[in-house]
């Protein structure tokens, strides 16, 4: 007997038999192997995060080979997550004090999931922010606007926030904002599009901001050409990233009623590490009004200085000396980072005479040989800082050496004495 549950007599052939045994066997075997392969494959699809879904464990759980948010995937093209409809990677309105975000956005160059979340732009403070959901091996940040070049850093990490500052990037012609980053081998990229709403050509445009008289400031712009009859334009400053912000108290208006400057009458003690920020925002009934904003500006660069005081010129018979006092300044600087430029002239004369460029000078003294100087010539100075280009206004013309009228009346006159004392000598000779 055998354990089949019926049998075989032997006169049937042990062929037969044999032939039955063999069946039992392979049907056995082609069992084990099947759970063998099963087993395999579930413990691939565990190790390996990005294969494909197992198409026969899903059809033994009852779910489709293919979930519906993705499209069925060739060997060796990675699947490609498709942002949802209506989303944007910019804010819509970079408005002064807002932020942009980058909703979700991203490339991605595997099946993971980003570990990039909460990628945000402050558009006043011009920092980039995001978190990390999992563990990054290298991360950096860039920023491309038109004109200017691209700027690229690693970024900083604060309260589990990381964040990378572009204070001298420039908004209002848009910008792409890109992070990077690699995490478990795997490289990450987003980018957020940065954009300034509003009709072209209606914000402010040529902005420009001077320090004078050592505490007072004035700027101004210009309407835009395309800016509608009602604009109207704010100014907004801080003079550093996280400072206070405050807006303009004393505009300046054109013969129209626009505002295009503003005054300011007291700045405060300056710090050479001042730096300035400023930002023309614009209404309008008729439309929306781009903003213009400007990189950072160092405080010293800005100031325009008085024009040299106390100028005199001295004859010390071999050399004319002209001395001056250096002008005040907002700033702790020392005298030798002034440059100063002497236009000194021959008076009536149709040739001009190329300034007289003197940089680093502790003495504020500079000398004249008197062989160079025959006639009047007038002397009159400005400065400014070495490193920038705002030229103080000249000073007060100061007069020195002899006209030339008198001293050819000097010169006659000392030839006529000449002559008569001489004819005087002859005729005392002639008398003896």
């Amino acid at each position: 007997m055998i354990n089949a549950g019926w049998s075989l007599s032997d006169d049937e052939g042990s062929a037969d038999k044999r032939l039955f045994l063999q069946l039992l066997t392979w049907g056995g075997s082609i069992k084990e192997r099947r759970r063998e392969r099963a087993r395999g494959e579930d413990q691939t699809q565990a190790l390996c995060h990005t294969c494909p879904p197992n198409p026969t464990s899903r059809r033994e759980l009852g779910a489709s080979p293919h979930p519906g948010n993705l499209l069925p995937r060739r060997p060796g093209v990675p699947t490609r997550h498709v942002p949802r409809a209506g989303r944007t990677a910019a804010s819509r309105s970079p408005r002064f004090g807002q932020s942009g975000k980058n909703d979700s956005e991203s490339r991605r160059t595997g099946e993971k999931e980003s570990p990039i979340v909460n990628l945000t732009l402050d558009s006043r403070k011009k920092i980039l922010s995001w978190n990390s959901r999992r563990i990054v091996t290298q991360q950096t940040c860039a920023i491309v606007t038109p004109l200017d070049p691209d700027t690229s850093q690693e970024p900083q990490v604060r309260n589990d926030t990381y964040f990378c500052t572009f204070p001298n990037a420039v908004l209002h012609r848009g910008a792409t904002l890109t992070v990077n980053a690699t995490s478990e081998g795997q490289d990450f990229s987003h980018q957020l599009a940065f954009s300034n709403p509003g009709k072209e050509g209606s914000g402010a445009q040529d902005l420009s901001c001077i320090i004078y008289n050592v505490r007072l400031m004035n700027c101004s712009w210009t309407r835009g050409p395309a800016a509608p009859a009602d604009v109207q334009y704010q100014l907004y400053s801080w003079t550093s990233l996280h400072g206070n912000v405050s807006e303009c108290s004393h505009y300046v208006l054109d013969s129209a009623g626009t505002r295009v400057g503003c005054h300011f009458d007291e700045l405060g003690e300056g710090h050479t590490t001042d730096d300035y920020f400023f930002l023309v925002n614009g209404t309008s009934s008729d439309s929306d009004i781009q903003f213009l904003d400007s990189p950072s500006m160092n405080g010293p660069s800005l100031e325009k200085y008085n024009p040299p005081a106390n100028v005199t010129v001295q004859d010390n018979v071999s050399h004319f000396v002209i001395r001056w006092d250096a002008p005040a300044m907002r700033y702790s600087l020392s005298n030798s980072v002034l440059r100063y430029a002497l236009d000194i002239q021959k008076m009536g004369s149709f040739s001009k005479r190329e300034p007289v460029f003197l940089s680093r000078q502790y003495k504020n003294k500079y000398r004249l040989p008197r062989a160079d100087v025959t006639g009047e010539h007038t002397v009159r100075m400005r400065v400014q800082h070495v490193l920038f280009q705002i030229w103080s206004e000249w000073s007060s013309t100061h007069h020195f050496g002899v006209p030339e009228e008198n001293f050819l009346v000097v010169l006659i006159g000392l030839v006529v004495g000449a002559t008569v004392l001489f004819g005087m000598a002859l005729m005392f000779l002639c008398k003896r």
